[in-house]
């Protein structure tokens, strides 16, 4: 493969032809002035892909031949990577050992010679890290273009991720936040997987100190577990002011048994969210499904329960059952329903807010109030409620 390059030329901005097309004109370079760079790879984008590992091939001063070393890869491009690593590896020519990462979820693996051309020391949420810069060594076109096909696909997932194009983030006093997680809060946990799709979950504190906080692993069927490495978004509401405090953390590690528990950084620094509001419109989805989890009992018991999706938003929805679900902090809930007869069903986890129960002459009903969790099909739920909504203008125009 052909070695990369770019040209760069000081210019001078001369104006702007409106016609026959808005263009800029520039002065014509000398050729004396025009500078050969080393350009980078087509595309870079940070990434955090995590079960990666060094291989090394050949013995060196520091390192055995045959070992492998856990590694993350947090920026990738065509040309090389840049990788996390506990191990301070060695830099040099002398030293190309193998990276082997998995590109996406599945047995897809990339295998690459590498070679490390400078490491620093980072630390992070409290751990000494070493962070290598390194370049492949002859890589073949069928990796680059393997890479680039992935990174695309990352690019994508971002774009149409919601996270932030939901909210309006602003600072916000990093004791007052500390003073919201205390034991036994309700906080929501956001993060992406290595592809770049985004996930929810709730979650509640078992116990909170200055530099870290002890939270119930989350147990919502379908839910991706966050390595240690991947950056966790964390919110937490007030309800004074009803918005929404928010900080980034990382998960430290994790402890099994009755109870999984997260370790989880205290953030250093807080912002404010006020979250758009969804507009919610009334409708009828009888052929719902809710998978209640309840992992308060040992084992935990899960049950699948029918129900009617009664008003929906992008962000909510209202469920009744004949049937009542667990609740509270040990408890999870997968929704499924469909927009309309035979359309392909949306399954999102939710979290109930609010419940009342009713009695009627054939029995008694429960009516919950949710939060939806998933962010996949929240564009899908929009459009349907604008759908509807634009077909109530149309019937009350034709109304006499």
């Amino acid at each position: 493969m052909g070695r990369r390059i770019k040209f760069v030329v000081p210019a001078t901005f001369r104006g702007v032809d409106a016609e026959p097309e808005a263009l800029w004109r520039f002065d014509r370079p000398s050729d004396d002035a025009i500078r050969r760079l080393p350009a980078r790879a087509d595309m870079r984008h940070a990434v955090w892909i995590s079960g990666a590992t060094i291989e090394v091939d050949s013995a060196s001063d520091l390192l055995v031949q045959g070992a492998r070393y856990p590694v993350t890869v947090v920026d990738l491009s065509a040309g090389g990577a840049r990788i996390e690593s506990g191990t301070d590896l060695p830099e040099g020519a002398d030293f190309e050992p193998t990276l082997v990462a998995p590109l996406a979820p599945g047995p897809e693996l990339l295998r690459a010679t590498v070679r490390i051309l400078d490491t620093e020391p980072a630390n992070r949420f409290g751990r000494l890290r070493y962070q290598s810069r390194t370049r492949f060594v002859r890589p073949s076109q069928r990796l680059v273009s393997e890479i680039a096909r992935y990174l695309y696909v990352v690019a994508a997932a971002r774009q149409r991720r919601r996270f932030s194009a939901a909210a309006h983030d602003t600072s916000y006093a990093a004791e007052r936040a500390r003073g919201l997680l205390r034991d036994g809060r309700i906080i929501q946990l956001e993060y992406s997987d290595a592809s770049g799709a985004a996930d929810v979950v709730s979650t509640e504190i078992l116990s909170a100190s200055e530099q870290s906080l002890s939270v119930r692993a989350p147990v919502a069927p379908g839910a991706r577990d966050a390595d240690l490495t991947m950056p966790i978004t964390l919110a937490v509401h007030d309800r004074v002011d009803r918005v929404s405090a928010i900080g980034d953390t990382q998960r430290l590690g994790a402890v099994g048994g009755a109870t999984p528990v997260w370790r989880l950084a205290m953030p250093e620094r807080f912002r404010q969210r006020t979250a758009r509001e969804f507009v919610r419109w009334p409708v009828n989805l009888p052929e719902a499904t809710v998978i209640a989890v309840d992992a308060a009992t040992h084992p935990p018991t899960q049950r699948k329960l029918r129900a009617v999706v009664s008003d929906l938003s992008a962000g909510g929805a209202s469920v009744r059952s004949d049937e009542p679900w667990p609740v509270g902090p040990a408890a999870a809930h997968h929704l499924t329903f469909r927009l309309t007869r035979g359309a392909t069903p949306i399954g999102t986890r939710i979290e109930v807010v609010a419940g009342s129960r009713r009695h009627q002459p054939e029995g008694p009903r429960h009516d919950y109030r949710c939060r939806l969790l998933g962010l996949a099909e929240r564009d899908r739920i929009a459009q349907h409620v604008f759908r509807l909504q634009a077909e109530e203008r149309r019937h009350q125009r034709a109304a006499p």
